[in-house]
């Protein structure tokens, strides 16, 4: 839910289990003025907490294409996402697995404690 509608960086985003497969989410954010865009998310636990590997629906493949996100429930309604920055991602080809990719942001995260840096906070609309 966008806090101001007239601020254009304001998104839409929203959430939902993949149909038939475990910890895998479907991500769809809309933003005014620009092409919606749809990702394909994998939940995974690094150091305790779950993480979300989120890559472009269309293009999973792609080296670079994917992001390193964490979230935390502030409350029932507020979400705080925080991401791996990318200049831990040093990869220039595809991943031969899953767990192999994650690896850089993973060390990243293992050696700086700190590395992750804010990306949003997503208020959930009320009813």
């Amino acid at each position: 839910m966008p806090p101001d509608p007239e601020n254009s960086e304001d998104a839409i985003v929203t959430v939902a289990k993949h149909a038939g497969f475990d910890r895998q989410y479907e991500i769809k954010w809309h933003q005014r003025d620009q092409q919606d865009a749809s990702y394909r998310a994998v939940a995974s636990s690094v150091r305790g907490s779950t993480f979300l590997d989120v890559g472009d629906a269309d293009d999973a493949h792609t080296p670079g294409g994917w992001a390193f996100f964490r979230y935390s429930m502030l409350r029932e309604n507020v979400v705080y996402v925080e991401t791996v920055p990318e200049r831990f991602f040093t990869q220039t080809e595809a991943s031969p697995s899953v767990s192999a990719g994650r690896a850089p942001p993973e060390q990243a995260l293992e050696a700086t404690p700190d590395a992750l840096e804010v990306f949003c906070l997503c208020v959930k609309k009320a009813k």
